[in-house]
């Protein structure tokens, strides 16, 4: 009887920090998500100024020369 008793502690042991790994697992997938998803926002941004600063260096170029 003490075994049995013994097996359904380690049972409920073993399912205890298999939650607590489970949740923390997912909490570190989630922020890598938001990590990732903040890493491509910021790269769309830098690209979209990059297309900008080009932009606005030709109109200046274009000015610059056109009067000649």
């Amino acid at each position: 009887m003490n075994s049995v008793a013994t097996l359904s502690h380690f049972s409920e042991f073993i399912m205890f920090w298999t939650f607590l790994l489970a949740v923390g697992l997912a909490s570190v997938f989630v922020k890598l998500g938001a990590a990732s998803v903040t890493v491509s926002m910021l790269t769309i941004a830098l690209q979209g100024a990059g297309i900008v600063v080009a932009v606005l260096v030709g109109l200046l170029l274009w000015k610059t020369f056109a009067k000649g």
